[in-house]
C-alpha cells in the first residue's frame, strides 16, 4: 500500500501543480495546513475555510479539546503505530513497541505525529502565554488527544 500511495502521490506532484507546504518548518508545516486561517494554495486541493469576517465558523476546537462536549474522540494505539520512526522504519519493528511508555513512544517519530496528537511538550496559548498542555485523560479515552484540527489559543 505504501508503494501505491507513493505512485499516486508522484502523479499528483508531476501533474497536479501541487507541492507539500514546508513554509512553517518541519515541526509545524503539516499542522498549519489544517489550522491556517487561509488555505495554503500550494498543497490544498479542497478546503473549507472558517473565518470570523465571513461569519463562517465551526466548533472544531471545542469539539477536540472539551471534556464535556463532543464524542471525546481518541486515536487508538494501532493508528498511532502507523506513524513511522524518523528514519523511515516502522515503529512496530522495535520488539518492545507494545510496552513502550507514551513519553518514549512519541520520541523519534515522523514529525507529523507531534502535529496530530498532544505529546509531552505540547503547549497552548492562555491569555497570550504559552502553557504546558499534555494530554488530558478527562478529555480523551486513550491518551492520544487530537490537536490536528484544534487551535493552540485556548480563547
Amino acid at each position: 500500500m505504501l508503494n501505491q500511495a507513493a505512485v499516486a502521490a508522484k502523479k499528483v506532484i508531476d501533474e497536479g501543480g501541487y507541492k507539500l507546504y514546508d513554509g512553517a518548518g518541519i515541526d509545524r508545516s503539516y499542522r498549519q495546513v489544517f489550522i491556517n486561517p487561509a488555505p495554503i494554495g500550494t498543497e490544498i486541493m479542497l478546503s473549507a475555510v472558517c473565518d470570523l469576517a465571513l461569519n463562517n465558523l465551526n466548533d472544531g476546537n471545542w469539539y477536540w479539546t472539551s471534556g464535556t462536549y463532543g464524542d471525546k474522540a481518541s486515536f487508538i494505539r494501532t493508528f498511532i503505530n502507523t506513524y513511522l520512526k524518523i528514519d523511515g522504519t516502522p515503529f512496530t519493528n522495535d520488539p518492545a513497541y507494545k510496552t513502550t511508555l507514551f513519553k518514549d513512544e512519541v520520541k523519534g517519530r515522523d514529525k507529523r505525529l507531534q502535529q496530530t496528537i498532544r505529546t509531552g511538550d505540547y503547549k497552548r496559548i492562555n491569555s497570550g502565554v504559552l502553557v504546558p498542555a499534555p494530554p488530558l485523560f478527562s478529555y480523551t479515552y486513550t491518551g492520544y488527544m487530537p490537536i490536528k484540527w484544534a487551535l493552540d489559543d485556548m480563547y
